[in-house]
């Protein structure tokens, strides 16, 4: 299934931010947008894609400047990065728990068991009817 599939709307990639900041408000993508292309305060600003849109809701949030969203991301980055340590133990922890296939070993055990015990039975009614 493709991320576009799984996201369930529009996605693109056409720039860092695409399709990576989500509204609080509506669920939907934060878009790049140029705001007064031809004039002197030419800028880009992040807005809700369904900020405008004519079939839902208006949508309350405010657009963000992408230079203060490079400066959060940077905050949050070096703060992380202080705690590098964490952030490996945490990892890992995420990945053995993701690749722990404890569970289902012990379940497909279990099923061969049972499938062991059904091709028995199935074999002595086999033999009682002939």
């Amino acid at each position: 299934m493709t991320r576009q599939n799984k996201l369930g709307a529009h996605y693109s990639s056409s720039d860092i931010f695409s399709s990576k900041l989500i509204c609080e408000d509506c669920g939907g993508f934060y878009g790049k947008k140029k705001w007064h292309s031809n004039s002197k305060y030419s800028r880009f600003i992040y807005q809700c894609n369904n900020k405008f849109h004519k079939h839902k809701d208006k949508c309350l949030t405010p657009n963000l400047k992408e230079d203060d969203i490079k400066k959060k991301f940077i905050k949050a980055y070096n703060l992380m990065a202080k705690d590098k340590q964490r952030v490996i133990k945490d990892t890992q922890d995420i990945i053995k728990l993701l690749t722990d296939t404890t569970l289902i070993d012990s379940e497909i055990v279990r099923i061969e068991e049972e499938m062991v015990v059904v091709t028995i039975l199935l074999l002595e009614i086999k033999t009682i009817s002939h």
